[in-house]
């Protein structure tokens, strides 16, 4: 006796396994599209610290002009006077509070040494310099900042050199 096969109805193992590997390959791209997001969100919020931290400095030039205006322009050469910095300042003298006794070139000095080790602190491999031009009658400041991103940051065909960022900012005073 011969019987008839019916027609059968569903998903057969090929199919399902063909949906399973569609689906995964989707999920291991939307989990790419999320590593990738959390690293230029983080290059960003670093951007922005450099980017405050250049401000911080800049305000505290405006209010102590008589080192980072008339000092430069006295002198001519731009070169170790006003706020020029290439490095850290070094110094201990605490120009915070009431009872501080600063003169001015002290204040310059404990700004640069707090901005300085908040490029340190804030940004990873941190560093920067300061560079001011006479351009009578205004100071031209040149504020630069470098940091080095992080090994899941940086393009992984170059070469294991470090990537550095930079920024500059230019400011007349």
């Amino acid at each position: 006796m011969k019987q008839k096969h019916k027609n059968i109805t569903g998903f057969t193992l090929i199919e399902m396994l063909i949906t399973l590997l569609i689906l995964s390959i989707g999920l291991l791209g939307i989990a790419a599209l999320q590593s990738r997001g959390q690293l230029f969100t983080r290059e960003a919020f670093i951007t922005g610290q450099a980017t405050n931290l250049a401000y911080d400095i800049i305000d505290k030039m405006r209010l102590n002009p008589s080192i980072a205006r008339e000092d430069v322009l006295a002198n001519g050469t731009g070169v170790g006077n006003g706020y020029v910095i290439s490095s850290n300042p070094g110094g201990n003298k605490d120009c915070v509070g009431k009872n501080s006794d600063c003169s001015a070139e002290e204040l310059r000095d404990y700004d640069q040494r707090q901005w300085y080790n908040a490029l340190a602190t804030n940004l990873p491999g941190g560093t920067g310099f300061i560079r001011a031009e006479d351009k009578n009658p205004v100071v031209r400041y040149t504020i630069n900042i470098q940091w080095t991103l992080t090994d899941a940051q940086r393009d992984s065909d170059k070469d294991d050199a470090p990537t550095v960022r930079e920024q500059i900012w230019k400011m007349d005073l």
